[in-house]
């Protein structure tokens, strides 16, 4: 799905182009926090200021971590389409690496949540060798569902994740790997 890779610094799909977010990108960012449907799964509708704490956690995750959330525009017009990629998370049972994605409401229903995700994944596994991934799904969101399932994600059980129940899926390398690449 990937059609190049830097490392873990830029990823190319066949529409999007994704790089470390940045200071730069806070008024995509402000935008996208702003919106009540985008934000109905993701916490809520966040302020400037949390968003900029939002964006300066980010940009330390990949200090600290050498991976984090890509700001991914659309090749041609280099509009701002959401951000994804992988972080860290502190779940009840432990650390893991959890797959995440937000998209401009303009772009729901296009695949653009499916690519972002695919190209995270290849990088997880292909780039950084991670052994597993977490996807934590808000009970009732059928579109990340969608998406994840697409991606070969195993629903394994149900979490408590900032304060509300989620449904944790994993997908292993293993389970990468062995997954027909006609399934996406």
């Amino acid at each position: 799905m990937v059609a190049s890779m830097d490392g873990v610094d830029s990823v190319q799909t066949a529409r999007l182009t994704g790089r470390p977010l940045k200071e730069v990108d806070f008024s995509d960012l402000r935008l996208l926090h702003s919106n009540p449907e985008v934000m109905a799964t993701l916490g809520g509708v966040r302020t400037p200021e949390e968003t900029q704490c939002f964006l300066k956690a980010c940009c330390e995750h990949w200090q600290q971590h050498g991976f984090g959330l890509w700001a991914f525009r659309e090749k041609h017009s280099m509009d701002f389409v959401g951000r994804g990629g992988l972080r860290k998370a502190t779940l009840e049972h432990g650390n893991e690496i959890e797959l995440t994605y937000a998209l401009s409401r303009e772009y729901w229903g296009r695949g653009f949540a499916t690519e972002m995700a695919l190209a995270s994944i290849e990088v997880a596994f292909d780039v950084l060798y991670i052994s597993s991934l977490v996807a934590l799904i808000l009970e009732g969101n059928a579109s990340s569902k969608k998406v994840i399932d697409r991606a070969g994600f195993r629903y394994e059980r149900d979490v408590l994740w900032s304060g509300k129940s989620h449904q944790l899926y994993r997908l292993t390398r293993q389970g990468w790997d062995s997954l027909d690449p006609n399934h996406y």
